[in-house]
C-alpha cells in the first residue's frame, strides 16, 4: 500500500533541504547517512540530515498533507536536485516498500529508498540546555574583521 504525501509549497521544501544538506555525509561507512531522513505527521515534516558531528534538524509545520504517519530516507543529493528542478508548485510523494515517487505538474520522478529504522537517532540537547537567538541577532555577531599583514613575520592584528 502506497503513502501519499502531498507538499504545497515546493520552495520551502527546497529551502529547507538545502540547509540539511550541509551537513549530509558525503562519504561514509554508514551508507544511511547519505541521505534525508523525512519523517511525515499529520501536516508537518521534519528533515534531518547528519554526518554523526553534526545534526540538522528541520521542522516545517503546515506545508504538507499525509494521510498517515511515515517516514523515510532518501538519497539527499539525488532528492535535492530533483524537487530543486521541479516547477514551483504542489509535489506529491507516494511512498512504496522501497521507493518514493516524485509527482509534480507533468513529471515524475521514482527514487529507492531506505529504511528510515536504519537511520541512528541523535540527541540534539546533550546538555539539557536550549537557546534560541533570532537570526539576524546571529548572523550579526558571527560578522567578521578582517586582518591583513605585509610581512609573514610580524603578522599584524
Amino acid at each position: 500500500m502506497k503513502k501519499k504525501i502531498v507538499i504545497k509549497d515546493s520552495e520551502r521544501l527546497v529551502a529547507d533541504l538545502s540547509k540539511a544538506y550541509r551537513v549530509v555525509a558525503k562519504q561514509t561507512t554508514i551508507p544511511v547517512l547519505t541521505g534525508f531522513h523525512l519523517q511525515f505527521t499529520g501536516e508537518s515534516l521534519t528533515i534531518t540530515g547528519s554526518d554523526t558531528d553534526n545534526t540538522i534538524r528541520i521542522t516545517e509545520e503546515d506545508n504538507c498533507t499525509s494521510s498517515q504517519s511515515c517516514a523515510v530516507v532518501v538519497p539527499a543529493r539525488i532528492f535535492l536536485d530533483t524537487v530543486r528542478k521541479l516547477p514551483a508548485c504542489e509535489i506529491q510523494l507516494k511512498m512504496g516498500e522501497n521507493e518514493i515517487s516524485i509527482a509534480a505538474g507533468k513529471s515524475t520522478f521514482e527514487l529507492k529508498t531506505m529504511k528510515a529504522d536504519e537511520y541512528p537517532s541523535f540527541s540534539l540537547d546533550d546538555t539539557g540546555v536550549c537557546v534560541e537567538i533570532q537570526a539576524a541577532d546571529l548572523a550579526n555577531g558571527l560578522r567578521l574583521e578582517y586582518a591583513c599583514s605585509v610581512l609573514a613575520m610580524r603578522p599584524t592584528l
